[in-house]
């Protein structure tokens, strides 16, 4: 999968613990117009994962990207996979699935991003799901990378995304943004599923407007 150029990205990364509410969410999010969510759960099993896909209508299915236990990409009919410390190789796959990776420096970057449908570049700004995880980046060094073809279309902004820096990453060069603690918040705690589709809500259509 390529994303359009003209079109600033919107992913959604889950949280990375599993808790009874979060399919109901997703599939919420789904049904308002999320177009790919990464599914995280490093601390989770094939059935554990199984499980929760279960619970996600089969339709969206085609939006999710896997972290973890690659083997269910074809059972499932998923998007593609993101590859990381604990899943380097791409999976074999009965059809053409998206890839993408995380990278921390621009520097590496420049040198493999090519590789991938897509990439996480962060973090950005303070992390707002993370404790302690800072930003790695000066303005200077960001427009400096988008001057020089670092940061395009297919680079994604990870770390601290909120409604407030969103046109500040747009003018970056980047092609969209990932979220995981502007969208969950407290949403695992209050169970106020209104609450987390009106945040979803605001920076899709923030997004839509850049």
């Amino acid at each position: 999968m390529l994303f359009r150029e003209d079109k600033m990205q919107f992913i959604v990364i889950t949280e990375d613990k599993i808790f009874e509410e979060e399919p109901i969410a997703v599939n919420a999010l789904f049904n308002n117009g999320l177009a790919t969510l990464h599914l995280r759960k490093p601390g989770a099993n094939s059935k554990q994962l199984s499980e929760w896909l279960e619970r996600i209508d089969p339709a969206f299915h085609p939006r999710i990207v896997l972290h973890d236990c690659f083997k269910l990409i074809d059972k499932y009919h998923l998007k593609g996979v993101h590859l990381n410390s604990r899943n380097k190789e791409v999976p074999i796959s009965e059809t053409p699935i998206s890839v993408s990776c995380s990278f921390h420096s621009l520097k590496e970057c420049q040198k493999e991003a090519k590789k991938y449908n897509y990439v996480f570049l962060s973090p950005i700004y303070n992390s707002i799901s993370k404790e302690g995880y800072a930003s790695n980046f000066t303005k200077e060094e960001l427009t400096n990378a988008h001057n020089r073809g670092i940061i395009n279309s297919s680079t994604i902004a990870l770390g601290g995304i909120a409604t407030s820096n969103i046109r500040e990453v747009a003018s970056y060069g980047f092609g969209g943004i990932a979220t995981i603690g502007t969208i969950w918040k407290d949403y695992r705690v209050n169970k106020n599923l209104d609450a987390l589709i009106a945040r979803f809500t605001h920076i899709k259509e923030i997004t839509e407007d850049l």
